[in-house]
């Protein structure tokens, strides 16, 4: 650990610039370390940076390496970004993630029309994308998720028979719930119903159908998350299928946080402080971003914060392993 300090302020020293060191725990740690030392070697004086390398005793970065590294980084990039992008915790929805995918495949082969050395790397990273997300691009619940996010709309993927697959899931899904919200209203009426009133029946508004509804929604312009609060159908669906997270880290985070408040030094404490140290700040945070999806939803808006949801429930499974954990303890 003092040899990595003394490099990192060596470097810090010499270019104001500190080195960054890969975490098992970040998904994009080697790509910052690689682009943190990428920067130092193309933007600082060569010269400077062999002198510190002499004064360190490790070997010099040779041409070969030095544009290596350059195209590594650039190619990893737009997977980096993509990995950023999915695991937020804030503005992110199960639709974003088959459209980031799309864009992240079309970038990687942009990219190997102008590689050198990193073609293998590319070829390796569809070839892994493809086979890790080939069930997720059959999922017709996950493609609806995308069609029904304001921002994508029908237009991110190539593909058009995966987004009629989409389409006509969203329409199945919107004849089944005004097929049984119809029928509970007609056995509600029946009951009470006058003549009066079945003599005006005819005279009832004939409710828009699914395709009326998805065609006004394809012609918005609008890319903001609230505009699908137009439609109070499609509002519903986008809820149920838009609310899960596409991405575990919000959940790892979590867990990360407790395992350094359940340390072995704590073994022995009392069942309430183990409680009031792991949970009370996540708790009071649960209930202030709960209270921010309830107020979102009377309001008539659909805001990102729903996404919230799926890290309450990471953090409630989490609460429940701990008060296991305690009656053991009390047992």
């Amino acid at each position: 650990m003092a040899d990595q300090h003394t490099q990192s302020k060596q470097f810090n020293d010499a270019f104001g610039l500190g080195l960054k060191r890969p975490n098992a725990t970040r998904w994009n740690s080697v790509y910052l370390a690689t682009e943190r030392l990428v920067c130092l070697l193309n933007e600082q004086d060569k010269e400077e940076f062999s002198k510190v390398c002499s004064k360190l005793n490790v070997p010099r970065f040779t041409d070969a390496e030095v544009a290596f590294l350059t195209e590594h980084v650039a190619v990893m990039k737009p997977v980096a970004q993509a990995l950023n992008s999915l695991q937020s915790e804030t503005k992110m929805f199960m639709g974003y993630l088959l459209p980031t995918i799309m864009i992240l495949k079309d970038k990687l082969q942009h990219k190997c029309t102008s590689a050198v050395v990193c073609k293998p790397l590319i070829n390796a990273l569809n070839s892994g994308i493809d086979r890790r997300f080939v069930d997720v691009f059959n999922d017709r619940e996950v493609i609806a998720a995308a069609i029904l996010h304001p921002k994508f709309q029908n237009t991110w993927a190539h593909n058009q028979a995966m987004i009629e697959s989409g389409v006509q899931h969203i329409r199945y899904l919107l004849t089944s719930t005004s097929t049984a919200t119809a029928t509970s209203a007609s056995a509600t009426a029946s009951s009470s119903a006058s003549d009066d009133e079945d003599f005006f029946s005819t005279t009832r508004r004939v409710p828009a159908t699914s395709v009326d509804i998805l065609s006004q929604y394809f012609n918005t312009q609008s890319d903001e998350t609230n505009s699908i609060c137009a439609w109070l159908e499609l509002k519903e669906l986008f809820i149920r299928l838009n609310t899960p997270l596409p991405a575990s880290a919000a959940s790892e985070r979590l867990f990360s946080c407790a395992g350094l408040t359940m340390s072995n030094r704590r073994s022995a404490c009392l069942t309430n402080s183990l409680r009031n140290w792991s949970f009370s700040s996540r708790i009071k945070h649960c209930k202030v971003h709960w209270t921010l999806v309830c107020t979102h939803e009377l309001c008539g808006t659909v805001d990102s914060s729903i996404g919230v949801i799926s890290v309450c429930c990471a953090y409630f499974g989490l609460l429940v392993i701990t008060l296991t954990i305690g009656s053991l303890v009390d047992w």
